[in-house]
C-alpha cells in the first residue's frame, strides 16, 4: 500500500492563527512526527502529493477538502506516514476533519481495519466511488488511488451545545442531531444562511457559524468565569501524550471541563477542588455521562410533576413578596431532610416567597433515593440561585428550574443518539476530591490514594487568575442554601486568589520573612510595589504566589519522573495603583514559579481567546508546559 498521506483540515471555527502551535502540537504528539502547514489545500492537488486524485467529476475530493475552510492564514497540515493503526486521531480537537489517502489498485477491507479497527463496515470494491463506510468515514475510491474521510468524534458531537440551547423538546434534540449527523457526513454543497435572526437558521448554520461550540454534553450544565475551553484542554492532552488508560490530574479542577473530556477520551482523571459547590459540580459532569437516560428522563418528569402539585396545594395562600426577617429561622418543612442557613448579610436580600419556591424544589428532590440523580437536579439551583432568591417570583423560578434541568437532559439524551448510531463511546470514570492544592499529598492519601501510588502521568490545569475571578462570591446564595458551608469565608481563606479573609502579611513583605524570601525576585518586587498602595491587597497576592508555589511542590511529588504539566493562566492581567495602571505579567511568573520549584520548562503558548472577568478581561491565555525532572 504504500506510505499513507494525510491532510488535517482545521476547523473553520478556530478563533485566531494564536491557536495553530497548539493544534499542531496536538498533531505532531499523536503522529510522532512534523507536520507541514497547508496554506491552501488546493496547493495539494496542483503541484502536490495529491494531485492523480484530482478529479472534474465527482466524487471530487478537492470539494470535500476546500468547503468551509479555516479563514487563516493555513488551513491545514500535511504528513506521511507508513501504515499503522490511526484510531488515535478520532480524538483530535481542532480539526474538523482528516483524509486518509494511499495509491491502491483496491481498498483491501484487512487493510482498513488495520488502519482503524472502529469501521466496521467492509467497502465494495464493485460499488460507487463514494461510499460510506461509518457515520463518521466516508470511503472515496479514485482510478488507482483511494481516500477516507475521517470526522472526529469530539467534532460528532460538539454541536449538542447548539442543540441544548435551541431544543424545547425531546423530538427537537432528535430531529437537530440527525440533521447535524447528516451535515457533517454530506452537507458541503449546502450554503450558509448567515442571517443573525435565529428564526430563519437551522442547525448546520449554526454548526457551520464562526462561533465555536463550548458548552457541549455534560459541559454546558454549569460554568464559571474563566473556566477552560474544552477544545483547548483535549489538545493539551493530546500534546502531552496522554493515551487511553493514563492518568491526569487537575489541583484546580473547578467545574470539571478537564475531567469531562478526559473521561471521553478513555483517560482516567482525578480532580481536586477547595470550592464544594464546584466539586459537587465537577462530579456531576462526570457521573451523568454514565447515566440510565430513560430512567433520568422517567424521574424527571416525577419530579417535575411533585413541584407542580406542592406549588397547586399553596396557591391559595396570600402572596407574599416581603423579605425574610433577620431572626426567622430558616428550615424546610422537612427538616430531617434538609435545612437552610442564611448569614444576615444576604438573608435581607431574599424574597420570602422565592425563598418558598426553591424550599419546594428541594423538598421535592429529596424524595428521591438516589444521591447522585439529587445532585443532578441542585445544578439548576446552584446556577440560579442568586437571581431566583432575589428577582424571581415562584412562577419564574420553577420555570426557569425546569427549563434548565430539562437542558440537561437532552444533553444526556444528545450522548444517548451519538452512542447508538455513531460511535459506543464509553466515558471512563473520574474522582472528585474537596481539598487544598497547596496540601496535595495529604488530599490524595485519603481520597486517591492508588492514584497516588501509582503517579500521575501528567497535569493538566488552570490555576485561579491572580485576583481577577471571584471564585466564591459568584456561588455565595448556593453555597449556603445548598448545605455546602455555614461560613463561606472558611472557604475564602482557602481559596488562591481571593481578597476576602486574608491574613496580614505585613511582616512578611516588609522584613523578608522567610515564606516572602522562597518567591522569585521578581515576585517579590511587585508585592513591594503594590504594598505601598494597597496593603491588604498585597497580602492577597502574597498568600496567591506563596500558594501556588507550594502547589508546585507537590505536584513534583506526584507526577512520575518524566511526566508533563501543562499550567493554563491568563498571560497578564491589569492593575490600578492609585491613578496608574500597571500590566502584570503573570505567565512570566508562572515559569518562574514552576522554576523555584524544581521544574524544567519546556516551552509557551499563546492563545488570543478573551475569558469574561468582572474585574476586567483577560485577552491571551498562556499554556506553559513544564517537565517533571
Amino acid at each position: 500500500m504504500g506510505a499513507l498521506k494525510l491532510y488535517f483540515k482545521i476547523k473553520h471555527d478556530v478563533q485566531n492563527d494564536s491557536e495553530l502551535p497548539l493544534a499542531k502540537a496536538e498533531l505532531e504528539t499523536l503522529l510522532g512526527i512534523e507536520v507541514k502547514d497547508v496554506v491552501n489545500p488546493l496547493d495539494l492537488f496542483v503541484e502536490g502529493p495529491l494531485r492523480p486524485m484530482y478529479t472534474p467529476t465527482p466524487p471530487r475530493l478537492q470539494d470535500w477538502l476546500t468547503w468551509h475552510a479555516y479563514p487563516g492564514s493555513v488551513q491545514g497540515f500535511y504528513a506521511e506516514v507508513e501504515p499503522k493503526r490511526l484510531s488515535p486521531l478520532l480524538r483530535v480537537a481542532y480539526f474538523r476533519e482528516f483524509y486518509v489517502a494511499a495509491d491502491a489498485e483496491e481498498v483491501p477491507a484487512s487493510s482498513i481495519r488495520k488502519l482503524m479497527p472502529e469501521i466496521t463496515t467492509n467497502p465494495d470494491p464493485s460499488g460507487p466511488a463514494e461510499q460510506e463506510l461509518a457515520p463518521f468515514a466516508r470511503l472515496f475510491m479514485l482510478d488507482g488511488h483511494w481516500a477516507l474521510r475521517v470526522v472526529p468524534l469530539q467534532t460528532m458531537y460538539e454541536f449538542s451545545d447548539f442543540v441544548c440551547r435551541l431544543a424545547n423538546s425531546v423530538s427537537d434534540v432528535e430531529r437537530m442531531f440527525n440533521a447535524g449527523v447528516a451535515h457533517l457526513q454530506r452537507g458541503i454543497y449546502r450554503p450558509y444562511y448567515a442571517e443573525s435572526a435565529r428564526l430563519f437558521k437551522t442547525i448546520e448554520d449554526f454548526m457551520d457559524d464562526r462561533r465555536a461550540p463550548q458548552l457541549y454534553l455534560t459541559h454546558w450544565f454549569l460554568g464559571i468565569h474563566g473556566k477552560f475551553f474544552p477544545r483547548m484542554i483535549r489538545a493539551a492532552m493530546n500534546a502531552v501524550g496522554l493515551r487511553e488508560g493514563d492518568l491526569v490530574l487537575d489541583p484546580f479542577t473547578g467545574c470539571g471541563t478537564l475531567n469531562v473530556e478526559a473521561s471521553l477520551m478513555g483517560i482516567r482523571s482525578v480532580g481536586v477542588e477547595i470550592n464544594p459547590l464546584l466539586a459537587a459540580v465537577s462530579r456531576v459532569k462526570v457521573r451523568a455521562l454514565s447515566f440510565d437516560v430513560e430512567e433520568t428522563r422517567r424521574r424527571i418528569e416525577k419530579l417535575e410533576s411533585i413541584i407542580r402539585a406542592s406549588l397547586e396545594e399553596g396557591a391559595g395562600s396570600k402572596k407574599q413578596t416581603t423579605l425574610l426577617d433577620a431572626e426567622e429561622e430558616i428550615a424546610l418543612a422537612d427538616p430531617s431532610k434538609v435545612s437552610v442557613y442564611l448569614p444576615d448579610r444576604i438573608r435581607n436580600k431574599v424574597k420570602r416567597d422565592s425563598f418558598e419556591a426553591v424550599k419546594t424544589i428541594l423538598a421535592a428532590i429529596e424524595e428521591f433515593e438516589d444521591p447522585d440523580f439529587r445532585d443532578f437536579c441542585k445544578v439548576p439551583l446552584m446556577y440560579w440561585m442568586r437571581s431566583m432568591l432575589t428577582k424571581q417570583d415562584p412562577q419564574k423560578i420553577v420555570k426557569t428550574y425546569l427549563d434548565h434541568l430539562w437542558r440537561m437532559y437532552y444533553a444526556l439524551h444528545f450522548l444517548k443518539l451519538f452512542r447508538e448510531s455513531v460511535a459506543p463511546l464509553e466515558p471512563v470514570p473520574a474522582k472528585i476530591l474537596v481539598g487544598d492544592s497547596t496540601e496535595l499529598r495529604s488530599v490524595l492519601e485519603q481520597g486517591a490514594p492508588e492514584e497516588l501510588s501509582e503517579g500521575f502521568d501528567a497535569v493538566v490545569t488552570s490555576p485561579p487568575y491572580m485576583t481577577a475571578i471571584d471564585y466564591v462570591g459568584d456561588q455565595l446564595y448556593a453555597l449556603y442554601v445548598l448545605g455546602f458551608t455555614r461560613d463561606h469565608l472558611e472557604i475564602d481563606k482557602k481559596t488562591l486568589g481571593s481578597t476576602r479573609a486574608v491574613e496580614d502579611q505585613s511582616l512578611q513583605i516588609t522584613r523578608g520573612g522567610s515564606a516572602f524570601m522562597e518567591l522569585p525576585e521578581s515576585i517579590r518586587a511587585f508585592i513591594g510595589r503594590v504594598y505601598q498602595h494597597r496593603r491588604k491587597h498585597a497580602s492577597a497576592l502574597f498568600k496567591y504566589f506563596h500558594g501556588l508555589l507550594r502547589s508546585f511542590r507537590e505536584l513534583r511529588e506526584v507526577v512520575k519522573p518524566g511526566g508533563r504539566i501543562v499550567w493554563i493562566i491568563g498571560k497578564q492581567q491589569v492593575m490600578k495603583l492609585d491613578d496608574t495602571k500597571v500590566t502584570v505579567p503573570v505567565a512570566k511568573m508562572m515559569v518562574e514559579l514552576g522554576q523555584a520549584a524544581g521544574l524544567k520548562y519546556t516551552r509557551t503558548i499563546h492563545v488570543e481567546l478573551a475569558k469574561s472577568s468582572e474585574r476586567g478581561a483577560i485577552p491571551t491565555e498562556s499554556l506553559i508546559f513544564f517537565e517533571n525532572p
